[in-house]
Formats: C-alpha cells, sequence, structure tokens
C-alpha cells in the first residue's frame, strides 16, 4: 500500500522550517511532564535555566526541512502552528500565497545569513537574533556592516511578526 500524500501543512512546513531553524524563536520550553533526558537520548540538546527546561534553537532534530524526532517531538513543536498556516486553514489565504510568503521569508533569511558570513559570523549554533547581535553590537565591524545587517533583520522580524508568529495566550516559545 502506498503511503498516503503528505498534507498541505507538512508540505510547507517542510518548505519552511522558520520555527526550528533558530530564525524565529531562541528557545522552546519543555511542558509538565515531558522528560528532557529521554529528549536528550533523542539527540536534542536540553538546557536549564533555574528550574526551566528548554531546548535551544536552532533544533538538532531540523535536517533537511524535516523533524527527525517528530513523533517523539516536545509538546510545544506539536501544538504550535505559525499564522500562516492558521490563516491557510481558515481559508483567507490559498497555499500558493502561503508558500510565496515562506519562499520571501527564506530569502530574506538567505541574505541575512550572507551578511552574516561576509561579517564573519559563522557560528549557525546559535538563533538568528544572537549571531546578528554578535555583529551589530561589536563596533570592530565597521557602521555600515552594522547598520545593513539591523535592517535587514528588521524587515525580517517585521515580516516574521506579520506572517509566522503566533500571539501566545501563554507562555509556549522565547
Amino acid at each position: 500500500m502506498d503511503a498516503a500524500p503528505p498534507t498541505v501543512a507538512a508540505r510547507l512546513c517542510a518548505e519552511c522550517g522558520l520555527c526550528c531553524n533558530g530564525a524565529m524563536f531562541h528557545m522552546v520550553i519543555l511542558q509538565p511532564g515531558e522528560n528532557p533526558r529521554a529528549l536528550a537520548a533523542l539527540g536534542l540538546k536540553i538546557k536549564r535555566k533555574h528550574s526551566l527546561a528548554y531546548m535551544p534553537q536552532p533544533c538538532r532534530a531540523h535536517v533537511g526541512g524535516c523533524c527527525t524526532v517528530y513523533e517523539q517531538r516536545p509538546q510545544r513543536c506539536r501544538i504550535f502552528e505559525c499564522r500562516t498556516l492558521t490563516r491557510l486553514a481558515n481559508d483567507e489565504i490559498t497555499e500558493t500565497a502561503a508558500l510565496e510568503k515562506i519562499h520571501d521569508a527564506r530569502r530574506r533569511l538567505a541574505h541575512i545569513h550572507e551578511l552574516l558570513v561576509r561579517a564573519g559570523e559563522t557560528n549557525a549554533e546559535h538563533p538568528l537574533s544572537k549571531r546578528c547581535d554578535a555583529i551589530t553590537s561589536d563596533e570592530a565591524h565597521p557602521p555600515a556592516v552594522r547598520e545593513t545587517l539591523a535592517a535587514a533583520l528588521g524587515e525580517f522580524e517585521t515580516l516574521l511578526d506579520a506572517d509566522f508568529r503566533i500571539t501566545p495566550l501563554a507562555p509556549t516559545v522565547i
């Protein structure tokens, strides 16, 4: 028997990955009842700050547009649905429009990555905003480099807020 075709959401998520790759969030907070050791055994990096267990972003399980621990992923990852997917589910936009938003975000992200590499910041293990902060707050970099990167990040953050991030009812991901 053939496998079922991927859902629209699955296709779009595989094209996107912004919620997993460190571009949208710094971390995913683990929820009560989740087992940090079991998640770490899957290869996920788990940290603690005070009594809070969290998974720093980018997520190690996000590989090639897919989650390698999908069936065992943390609860917050299971329930997160970006604004674009919500709008698609509510028939406010089409799949084509959603895909265009994703491709626009990915183009902007690639541009920011290019600026970071040119500035010498190549540590892809940190969230995007922290990588950008390392350059924009370092006066050793020329003002034009810092300003260009800050402007590109500002435009990207505006796009994320408009089309991808949700306003949580309770702290889910920070």
